[in-house]
């Protein structure tokens, strides 16, 4: 079993010492792990979560995870283009690599935005996905990713941008009832 609890540098003081007591239990059950993601940025060293974490040496594991380096873009984007172990797209992945730092979310959206704009395209005779290198070049035209979403962001309704304001101050998850 895994439990994962994503934003703990949100989580107050007794949130984490419940979470200490209860990782402390499960030490010895190899039947369960208990996942934490925070932002270390967030986590000053008088923090309570940084003081429980002392409390936990041994226990608590640290993974750091930050952009993809370009070899696991071009993996990410084999995968996604399901050209499997043949690879092939380590032109594209050069290109989405620097375009997006590597960063997730930014793989994702500049890939649908290729996509969309039809840089990326699905061949219907070959049933294969096809790019030109050249194009695409040509068309980023040294573009960072974060003007393409700003584009996306411009392309929406006054009220949806009015939305999007409120929904970013509730979470990541939120009920359709708090935004009508």
């Amino acid at each position: 079993v895994v439990l994962l609890i994503d934003d703990l540098h949100w989580a107050d003081p007794c949130s984490i010492q419940l979470l200490g007591g209860v990782v402390m239990d499960l030490k010895n059950n190899t039947g369960m792990l208990v996942a934490g993601t925070l932002d270390e940025a967030v986590i000053s060293k008088d923090n309570f979560l940084s003081q429980m974490e002392g409390t936990l040496e041994g226990v608590v594991a640290h993974m750091a995870i930050g952009n993809l380096i370009e070899s696991d873009v071009v993996l990410l984007l084999d995968n996604v283009l399901e050209l499997g172990h043949l690879g092939g797209s380590d032109d594209l992945g050069e290109i989405v690599s620097s375009q997006t730092k590597g960063n997730p979310l930014y793989i994702i959206e500049f890939t649908r935005w290729l996509f969309e704009n039809g840089l990326i395209y699905l061949d219907e005779e070959t049933e294969s996905w096809n790019w030109d290198v050249d194009e695409i070049r040509i068309t980023v035209n040294e573009r960072r990713v974060d003007v393409f979403l700003a584009n996306k962001l411009g392309n929406l309704s006054i009220d949806m941008l009015k939305v999007l304001k409120v929904a970013a101050c509730l979470g990541t998850q939120l009920e359709e009832e708090l935004i009508a």
